[in-house]
């Protein structure tokens, strides 16, 4: 008995200890989980209170590799109704569209869009390309709320983003967006994708890729890149870059003196000089009309000379060969670095009323008797050099065909991935895409300025 007693004089203060502590932590869960359901109430009340909504810019996947896209939320009790940019890739969701929302604190404070939504979603949902689609997130942890600027980062990607006050509807403020987008990438706004100047006594060079990337140096430093998204006057980073001691994450661009103004997190701007990259100077300087020589009969026939023009296209990636065929143009694509054009195999003009297609494949006179090769391998192809003796551009082969070269260009019927033979001649509808009356180029020659 006496040994019972000493038993349990021994253990009770553990066990009087341990009922301490349990209650203690039972009043830290109640005062955080309080904490937070206050928290999770101001977030909700401060997304109710905009008239507007909010503009929500969203940077998808980890590396921020798309960019940012711009989209906008308005809140009531339940829902959200979202609008959105232009968004990358095909089916382009447009529009309005409303989802449900919920403010959880399961893993923290988070914004939750818990209903499918084809916008919001968009850059979330798996398809058969992949199952994290474009590495999004539907799900942002609230990193701090303030009356004007909500900062959240994705659950899954933890990419910072943040949530602005809107002062004009979401239909005004996207219509602005994407009239300044568009008139920044036209060539004929002329706009300057390049920028430089000091800020605090620091040099600063950045170019504005179109593919929502920039790239700049500070300083002696070497080059860099950042992500950015659009506003209806300016260029927005992902992260703010530190210049002169000061950091900076927003570029406003005045189209009329093609200059930029730096904006720093207080405010405070510093001008910076625009100008062209030199490869977009390179790239215009093709544009104009040509004499394109070819050989269509045989591989050592007769040059037969068509007149045709290079036309620029908006995001300076390639150039329409107009005049080849008066039904469809030709696509080259512009290489910055070498400062060529390349004809690569091709889709061209619109379906057959069957479904079948046509298609330029690229052609080998090395391969059996008569016939040669053909590929449709989409980085082979034809690329222009300057040839200074003749004072022309000369085609050859780019080299990604493996051992043989594409010395010319077979148009062929295509049902689905089979190939069914060349164009006929006879048949109305397919003779359209001939090319200067034949179905073969055996020889591309040069390409001359008029």
């Amino acid at each position: 008995m006496k040994k019972n007693i000493f038993y349990l004089l021994f253990l009770l203060p553990a066990l009087m200890f341990q009922s301490c502590l349990k209650n203690q932590e039972d009043t830290f869960d109640d005062l955080a989980t309080h904490r937070l359901t206050e928290y999770n109430e101001k977030a909700k009340s401060t997304l109710m209170s905009s008239e507007y909504g909010w503009v929500f810019e969203i940077f998808p996947k980890n590396t921020q590799e798309y960019g940012g896209y711009v989209f906008t939320c308005k809140f009531d009790e339940q829902t959200a109704t979202i609008m959105s940019e232009p968004l990358p890739g095909t089916g382009t969701p447009k529009g309005t569209d409303v989802c449900y929302y919920k403010l959880s604190y399961e893993d923290g404070p988070t914004l939750i869009f818990d209903t499918y939504s084809p916008i919001m979603h968009y850059f979330a949902e798996g398809s058969s390309k992949g199952y994290q689609a474009y590495g999004g997130d539907t799900e942002y942890v609230i990193d701090s709320i303030g009356n004007d600027i909500i900062k959240v980062h994705g659950a899954r990607s933890k990419n910072k983003c943040y949530l602005y006050r809107l002062t004009v509807p979401a239909e005004e403020y996207l219509a602005s967006l994407n009239t300044f987008q568009t008139d920044f990438w036209d060539p004929e706004k002329q706009s300057y994708s390049c920028m430089k100047g000091t800020i605090n006594g620091e040099q600063f060079n950045a170019e504005f890729l179109t593919s929502r990337q920039m790239e700049f140096t500070v300083g002696e430093n070497d080059l860099e890149t950042e992500a950015y998204t659009y506003t209806p006057n300016s260029l927005r980073l992902y992260k703010a870059l530190t210049v002169g001691g000061v950091k900076i994450r927003e570029f406003a661009y005045d189209m009329t003196s093609h200059n930029y103004t730096a904006i720093d997190e207080q405010g405070n701007r510093y001008p910076l000089e625009g100008s062209f990259p030199q490869w977009v100077i390179n790239y215009d300087s093709w544009a104009g009309n040509y004499e394109l020589m070819i050989r269509s009969k045989a591989v050592d026939g007769d040059i037969s000379t068509l007149n045709v023009s290079l036309e620029p296209v908006p995001d300076r990636s390639v150039y329409l060969m107009k005049g080849v065929n008066p039904n469809y143009d030709l696509e080259l694509e512009y290489n910055k670095a070498e400062n060529s054009l390349t004809l690569h195999p091709q889709l061209v003009g619109e379906p057959l009323a069957n479904g079948n297609v046509i298609l330029l494949a690229g052609w080998s006179s090395k391969g059996f008797v008569h016939y040669g090769l053909y590929t449709t391998k989409v980085n082979s192809g034809m690329k222009l050099y300057w040839s200074e003796s003749e004072q022309m551009y000369k085609w050859t082969d780019n080299g990604a065909w493996g051992s043989y070269k594409v010395e010319g260009w077979c148009i062929y019927v295509f049902k689905g991935t089979s190939r069914v033979g060349y164009i006929s001649l006879t048949d109305a509808e397919q003779a359209a895409y001939a090319i200067n009356g034949n179905t073969r180029i055996y020889g591309m020659v040069g390409l001359k300025r008029k």
